[in-house]
């Protein structure tokens, strides 16, 4: 079983100070607060204050659970021993994720003027880059990685897969960047390589299984 580490404490003491945060500004927001963006950054949709000043906590909390949860009942659990590092990493990753997208689209409702594409865009690349930091680390587990039907068959094409999507994860992560020097095509410059990417991987995974021909399977 894997016990909890100091990325996991970290990430509960985040997500703690994400509802302290929460209980404190939530007398103080509007009567309606901007909770979605367009491609240009601009606000499109208003929704109750209750909801933009819980969401990211509660989605904190469930993240929690959840990478606390998953280890007690999945398949591979000796696997999860030999990335238990990597796991919590990627719990604590998904967390600041989500408390700084909080704060960012908290910060309207108090006066800061910003363009919201401009400033997510850094935290997508963060994101993705440090999947990929963590990819090349990950066993074989039907939880966190590159789940295909024949990564999740073999040992060895696992391990191929992951080093290649590591490396694919961290070109990714330039994409958001690039995408928001073209707010008109937006869709086109982050979409295009970003399924491309997907897609490249999934079909790795398939021509490596072909290779060692259903060897070494361990299900």
């Amino acid at each position: 079983m894997v016990n909890m580490n100091k990325f996991q404490l970290i990430s509960i003491a985040i997500v703690v100070l994400g509802f302290v945060t929460a209980f404190a500004i939530y007398p103080m927001l509007p009567e309606k607060v901007p909770i979605h963006w367009n491609v240009y950054g601009e606000v499109d949709n208003w929704g109750d204050p209750l909801f933009g000043a819980f969401i990211f906590p509660v989605v904190g909390i469930l993240v929690v659970i959840g990478f606390w949860g998953i280890p007690k009942i999945m398949v591979f659990k000796e696997n999860l021993m030999q990335f238990e590092r990597e796991y919590y990493m990627l719990e604590l990753l998904l967390i600041l994720f989500f408390m700084a997208m909080y704060v960012i689209t908290m910060l309207p409702n108090f006066g800061v003027e910003m363009n919201m594409g401009v400033m997510i865009s850094p935290l997508i690349a963060i994101l993705f880059v440090g999947l990929g930091l963590m990819m090349p680390r990950f066993k074989r587990n039907f939880f966190v990685g590159i789940k295909t039907p024949w990564t999740l068959a073999n040992d060895i094409v696992w391990d191929k897969t992951h080093k290649l999507g590591g490396k694919v994860f961290i070109a990714m992560g330039l994409i958001p960047l690039v995408a928001f020097l073209f707010p008109d095509m937006f869709l086109l410059v982050f979409m295009v390589p970003l399924f491309a990417g997907i897609g490249g991987i999934v079909i790795y995974s398939y021509l490596e299984f072909r290779k060692v021909n259903g060897s070494n399977v361990r299900l």
